[in-house]
């Protein structure tokens, strides 16, 4: 993954140039922010109740944000919530967190996760830009295979 000039360049099977939104130059917001923000988005994958579950990920992602991954893409809280409780109903049991660091530049951030189940292991990377107010404006994820 590399980051240029408002462009977020992914590299998957296929690669995929994926343009950031240009956000104001007030500085980045500090890195714990980045930390926690990622651990509350992993743990939006956790929780079967769906009120809870929007509550959080409005506590992470703008009004307008926007998610895409190989399976869906969904823009605001309310849309990115209702495509995780589908992928629950259809693979109960799973857990994900994330792996490692999460890795900072500017506004942007960048970690990777884990997703399991007593049977199952699947590894990705989910990558994010933010906005003034440490929200996520536009995340783009993927799976290592």
């Amino acid at each position: 993954m590399t980051f240029r000039s408002g462009v977020l360049m992914v590299g998957l099977a296929a690669a995929a140039v994926v343009p950031v939104p240009a956000v104001a130059d007030a500085g980045p917001v500090p890195q714990a922010d980045y930390t926690a923000s990622a651990t509350r988005w992993m743990s939006a994958w956790n929780i079967t109740d769906p009120d809870r579950r929007l509550e959080v990920l409005a506590s992470v992602f703008a009004p307008d944000g926007r998610y895409i991954n190989p399976l869906f893409t969904a823009v605001g809280p309310e849309q990115i919530n209702a495509r995780i409780g589908e992928q629950l109903r259809m693979n109960p049991g799973f857990y994900q967190s994330v792996s490692g660091q999460v890795f900072t530049y500017g506004r942007s951030a960048a970690f990777r996760w884990e997703m399991a189940s007593p049977s199952v292991h699947h590894g990705g990377w989910d990558g994010a830009a933010y906005d003034e107010h440490g929200m996520v404006t536009q995340m783009v994820g993927g799976f290592d295979h």
